[in-house]
């Protein structure tokens, strides 16, 4: 008896070792991905046929038209590329992007550092025609036959994700506090026309005489 319960403790374990063996060939396992190379051009195509993920942590300097938009070369990107085919059987491209960067505060003109976080998914299509009949929640990626530049591709989705300007928070910012800051051109040339129109007509007032103080000379004379 005692055998066979050592039996079928053994055959448990084997069979659950089989399935956790099972799962971790899923493509949307929860185990966490460990950072592999990253391919500099690959079949796209292919890849989402074979259901492939890919994650990869990159130095900040392998993406070049990107730090041009930055403070430095310094930090790291974490890329994880999901490649599938959907329920139509389209290929797709889910990507997601985390950064850690330096940016230039527009303010004082120094570097800050800042995170960057985009995500976007992707479809794959042979043309321009093929692209307008994609839903409106996903980005067309033209591609042919050529295989598909990477880091191109997410120097791209970089840029786009990328706040248009940067600012520290006052307190740790060197720049002169300026209270009508962040206020667009056109508000402050109306704020300082206002103003202007403002001082005009107390001037004016202050030309102007009393008509009490007129009376009150007519009545001395």
């Amino acid at each position: 008896m005692l055998i066979l319960g050592q039996f079928n403790a053994i055959l448990c374990l084997k069979y659950c070792c089989l399935y956790f063996d099972l799962y971790s060939l899923c493509p949307y396992s929860a185990r966490p991905m460990k950072p592999q190379p990253l391919p500099r051009s690959l079949d796209a195509r292919k890849f989402a046929r074979s259901a492939v993920q890919l994650y990869s942590v990159e130095p900040v300097k392998s993406f070049p038209r990107f730090v041009a938009l930055l403070a430095d070369s310094e930090g790291e990107v974490a890329v994880h590329l999901d490649f599938y085919r959907d329920e139509a059987r389209a290929y797709r491209i889910d990507v997601e992007l985390k950064a850690e960067v330096n940016m230039i505060c527009q303010r004082c003109l120094k570097a800050m550092p800042s995170k960057i976080e985009t995500s976007s998914r992707l479809g794959l299509v042979w043309s321009d025609d093929t692209a307008k009949a994609l839903p409106k929640d996903i980005d067309p990626l033209i591609l042919g036959e050529e295989p598909l530049e990477v880091l191109e591709m997410l120097t791209d989705e970089l840029i786009v994700g990328t706040p248009y300007v940067a600012y520290h928070e006052e307190a740790d910012c060197s720049a002169p506090v300026n209270p009508e800051f962040g206020a667009s051109e056109a508000e402050i040339a109306s704020s300082n026309a206002v103003k202007a129109a403002d001082s005009e007509v107390e001037a004016e007032e202050g030309r102007k005489e009393n008509p009490f103080a007129v009376l009150a000379s007519l009545k001395k004379d």
